[in-house]
């Protein structure tokens, strides 16, 4: 039994095929938190491929989680030859004053292939801008 509001993926899919339509699923999608469509990519490439442009709907905050995440998202966002790059509209993340390289290249990748981004949302900013003058 799933969840009020979840999908349960045993209704969704017969073996590996889809027991409604791919256009449908697709569609349920749309409609669903991050959770379902994490849960919906899972067991099908279609479904998969489809599937990032909702994850990155709604704004992304990486407020509470650790820096090191940043590179995770820019690897997610990169693959697919980087076509998920023009899905991410809002993202809100945290910069400490100990960023190092690795988030450094995250967060300089962001701001030059998130051509798309409409808000941008940085907590202490200044203690990432000042001594990094080129981002």
């Amino acid at each position: 039994m799933s969840e009020p509001g979840h999908i349960n993926i045993a209704f969704t899919f017969s073996g590996t095929q889809p027991r409604l339509n791919y256009d449908v699923l697709i569609l349920i999608m749309s409609f669903s938190c991050r959770a379902d469509i994490s849960r919906l990519m899972k067991p099908s490439r279609i479904l998969y491929l489809a599937g990032a442009k909702y994850l990155l709907h709604d704004k992304i905050k990486l407020y509470n989680w650790p820096v090191h995440i940043l590179s995770s998202l820019c690897c997610f966002l990169a693959a697919e030859g980087g076509r998920r790059f023009r899905h991410l509209r809002s993202l809100g993340i945290p910069i400490l004053s100990s960023v190092d390289s690795v988030g450094l290249n995250a967060v300089s990748t962001l701001f030059t292939r998130a051509s798309c981004l409409e808000t941008l949302s940085l907590r202490c900013a200044e203690d990432l801008l000042e001594p990094h003058l080129e981002l």
